[in-house]
């Protein structure tokens, strides 16, 4: 009898435990992870297809009971279906349905059909549920089946296209999480120097290496106008011929030109054009990124090379700017102040060692970038700009420089009435200037450089004053005494 309670007692508890387990399953739900969005986006959904035991599919439309029902007839449409189940039938071969590794839910494969693709485009304005929305998790999802998620983002330059994410019940309500990757890129495209401490100030003829990087944008598979494309445009600059490299973010090999993508012919001009649009878009590459290379070359005159590079998506794009600096020599009296107009200066470009081009100058006097004077300097010049000569303000300005080369400027030619000076003067270096953005690399000008002359010495008198005083002398006492004579006489006679 005691035995027999026992085991009564047992089956009870069994059977409260039982119960408590399929109150517990019954009660269970699943988070949607959205993967790859930033923290200004806004996450909504819908779902699409929900179970159905009545159906020996499974599964229905969650509207179709209703007398319009906008997002089967969206399916049923796009699909090419002849009613639901027939929809039903193509999301479950397309495997969108009944799939517990969800593989179509990764970045580039949910758009793998167009029809889906338009399926989803149709009904995405029907995703407005925030409930359970928690940053990029939707949380306390209580049935299984397919969900369209829409993402967008307060930064117009991010877009996204909505994706699809499917929770699976293995059994007794029990639902699982799901990942999915957000289909959207930032359309932003960043432009720099290859080598910005080198390449921050050039001059004429310098090859400038440049870098450009964008995310190769996502575009639904049902979209017929699929347009991406990268135009760079220089200032003062063309590009080099057979520079170009595009890449892809995880592709050992660079694109090539004429199968993944159409260039302009770039050689000597001063426009690129790469473009991906039409067939050459390929979504795989959605959300990788896009390097590109190449190199430009700095044209003539006293101008900065600027760099400008644009997308379709990005039409205000980024720019860099390489400035080629300048000095400026002011020419005054020992003063330092009162200025002198008719000086010629020239200004040198100076390397370190004898150089094919470069005039070796042995036993010169120079004034250091510390105003320090150092005689018997061996030099390696070559002329870097035009002569120049001082105006009324008593200034010339060399411009064209580069901040990474060393200058010398000299006086070749004293105005009347004024020494030459003997010195070279060494320009001083330049520093990076403050700017209001970083998309642009502006340099100072050189530091300006003041020459201060004297007035000629006068010169010593050589062989004194000559006969001519003497002359004009004896001369004056010749006449004094003739008429000293002829008055005498004359009072003798009397």
């Amino acid at each position: 009898m005691k035995a027999k309670k026992v085991l009564a007692m047992l089956m009870a508890s069994a059977m409260i435990m039982g119960t408590s387990v399929t109150a517990f399953a019954a009660g269970a739900t699943a988070n949607i992870q959205v993967n790859g969005v930033n923290d200004d986006t806004k996450i909504t959904y819908v779902q699409v297809v929900e179970p159905d035991t009545k159906s020996p599919l499974g599964w229905k439309f969650v509207d179709e009971e209703e007398t319009e029902s906008p997002i089967a007839d969206a399916f049923v449409a796009n699909l090419n279906a002849t009613d639901e189940d027939d929809a039903i039938q193509k999301l479950i071969a397309l495997g969108k349905l009944e799939t517990t590794a969800n593989q179509y839910a990764s970045a580039g494969t949910i758009n793998s059909s167009s029809d889906l693709g338009a399926a989803l485009t149709a009904v995405e304005n029907y995703a407005t549920q925030t409930s359970g929305v928690n940053r990029s998790t939707i949380t306390g999802i209580d049935s299984a089946g397919l969900y369209v998620i829409k993402v967008t983002s307060e930064d117009p330059d991010f877009t996204y296209i909505p994706m699809l994410a499917y929770v699976e019940d293995t059994g007794s309500g029990n639902l699982q999480d799901v990942n999915v990757t957000a289909k959207g890129s930032n359309n932003v495209i960043l432009k720099d120097l290859v080598n910005p401490d080198v390449d921050g100030s050039v001059s004429e003829g310098d090859e400038v290496p440049y870098t450009a990087s964008v995310v190769y944008p996502y575009y639904s598979a049902d979209d017929t106008e699929k347009e991406f494309s990268i135009t760079d445009t220089l200032d003062n600059g063309t590009f080099k011929a057979g520079t170009l490299v595009v890449r892809i973010e995880g592709e050992s090999d660079p694109l090539v030109a004429g199968t993944d993508y159409i260039v302009t012919d770039y050689a000597d001009q001063s426009e690129l054009t790469i473009d991906f649009s039409g067939t050459k878009y390929n979504a795989d590459y959605a959300g990788k990124k896009v390097t590109i290379e190449y190199t430009a070359i700095v044209g003539s005159g006293n101008e900065h090379l600027k760099n400008d590079i644009e997308t379709n998506l990005d039409p205000d794009g980024d720019s860099v700017t390489s400035d080629e600096v300048a000095v400026k020599v002011i020419k005054t009296e020992d003063d330092a102040e009162t200025v002198i107009s008719g000086a010629e200066f020239t200004i040198y470009e100076a390397v370190d060692q004898a150089t094919e081009g470069y005039t070796t100058t042995e036993d010169v006097s120079v004034v250091t970038r510390d105003g320090q004077a150092v005689n018997n300097m061996t030099l390696y010049l070559k002329v870097a700009d035009d002569v120049r000569t001082t105006g009324n303000d008593g200034t010339v300005t060399f411009v064209g420089l580069d901040a990474d080369k060393t200058y010398y400027v000299k006086e070749t030619n004293a105005p009347t009435g004024y020494q030459l000076s003997e010195y070279y003067y060494a320009v001083g270096t330049t520093t990076e200037a403050a700017t209001s953005t970083d998309k642009v690399n502006v340099y100072n000008d050189f530091a300006d450089l003041t020459v201060i002359n004297e007035n000629l010495s006068s010169l010593p008198s050589t062989g004194g004053i000559g006969t001519t005083i003497f002359t004009i002398g004896g001369c004056a006492i010749m006449v004094t005494a003739a008429g000293l004579y002829f008055a005498t006489r004359k009072k003798t006679e009397k």
